[in-house]
């Protein structure tokens, strides 16, 4: 392939684009869950993609003139897409599982250790109060306008990294952990008053 066809640089742009809402909705709460139909998911991501085109700026896959790409570097620019759209997707899901974790906790406490049911947007069993409070926070979600927050959240990451430029530093793994204890914090925290009695 060469960069000098203008409509190559656009399906790379596509694609590009694509990987990074493809990533996200696989993992994000509400539409990565089982009961969305795959069809669904991937028509939402090439409706996505295409909004979202004119406002990604133009210049961020911008290579010389006549230049060979490579599959290599499309496949690659694909796969880090797909990678930084799940890890945006998956602290989403860390924070709603927060309040899942705090359901088990205040469910353990108040005995209700054995009764568990089957989650199916996740496949596995869970208690029943931590399924109850994760469908709250879910409507509470909605209710207030998350799922806009969510989408402009993967539209506003185009700005904050540019796709293709996605370069990890020295502390991402500190982060990683700081965010995590964070989240076993807030689980607690919702846990709290149940134990305090």
């Amino acid at each position: 392939m060469n960069a000098e066809y203008p409509i190559v640089v656009d399906v790379i742009r596509f694609l590009g684009i694509a990987g990074r809402i493809g990533g996200f909705t696989m993992a994000v709460p509400v539409l990565g869950s089982q009961p969305v139909s795959m069809r669904m998911r991937a028509l939402l991501v090439v409706a996505t993609t295409v909004a979202l085109l004119p406002i990604v700026p133009a210049t961020w896959f911008v290579p010389d003139q006549g230049a060979p790409i490579g599959m290599l570097h499309v496949l690659t620019l694909v796969g880090t897409e797909v990678a930084l759209g799940l890890v945006v997707a998956l602290i989403l899901r860390c924070f709603m599982e927060a309040f899942t974790f705090a359901g088990d906790l205040i469910g353990i406490h108040m005995g209700f250790a054995f009764a568990r049911q089957v989650d199916p947007t996740l496949g596995q069993s869970t208690s029943l109060l931590g399924r109850m409070l994760s469908l709250t926070f879910l409507m509470v979600f909605l209710t207030v306008g998350g799922h806009f927050f969510v989408i402009r959240m993967a539209a506003d990451s185009f700005s904050v990294f540019p796709p293709g430029g996605l370069e990890l530093y020295d502390g991402v793994a500190g982060n990683v952990i700081e965010v995590s204890a964070k989240l076993l914090t807030i689980g607690l925290r919702l846990a709290l008053p149940v134990f305090n009695r």
